[in-house]
């Protein structure tokens, strides 16, 4: 197995200092590191940005208490050898109404390129590629992830959409349908 002991410390329950995108709005954000990230120093991992972090893990924090147990289903993912080990960073939304819509999605996707990236990758041992980082997010969340996929292909070369409200303020599906 790719690690031989669980892990005796709660890799989410820190809540990242704030990171300043280029707009001077600042985000935090926590990072789940998968089982045996620690025993094993040499192997790298790719890493899932998800958008609505306050989801994501501790019911004190999800909307009307219900987490996506993101955690919890990815340690089961690994346990039935279903998915590669990912590192999570969950980005907690100032205004999720304007950063993950139109115009606000180009500052918050330039922060996620810019600033919050290159940190995960120097802090975490990551897999820095395309096809190594990937974006997420349901409703408004899968906009901006929808987003960043065909604006930033280079960068996030995996892209999951959940429910996403694709309508809302914006005019995306439109522009991707005409672009040549």
């Amino acid at each position: 197995y790719p690690y031989f002991s669980d892990e005796m410390h709660c890799s989410i329950c820190e809540l990242m200092s704030p990171l300043l995108s280029g707009t001077g709005t600042e985000h935090r954000f926590r990072v789940f590191l998968p089982p045996g990230y620690r025993e094993n120093t040499l192997r790298r991992y790719p890493v899932l940005y998800m958008h609505d972090g306050n989801n994501l893990f501790l019911k004190e924090e999800a909307f009307l208490g219900n987490t996506w147990r993101t955690d919890e289903v990815l340690n089961v993912l690994d346990r039935m050898n279903a998915i590669n080990n990912v590192i999570v960073v969950g980005i907690l939304p100032n205004d999720r109404m304007a950063e993950y819509t139109s115009p606000g999605y180009h500052d918050y996707g330039r922060f996620l390129v810019e600033r919050l990236k290159p940190l995960i990758d120097a802090k975490y041992r990551t897999l820095v590629g395309p096809a190594d980082t990937a974006v997420m997010g349901s409703s408004l969340g899968g906009v901006v992830s929808f987003y960043l996929g065909w604006q930033r292909p280079d960068v996030f070369g995996k892209v999951a959409c959940l429910s996403s409200t694709f309508g809302y303020r914006d005019d995306l599906i439109e522009r991707v349908a005409t672009e040549s």
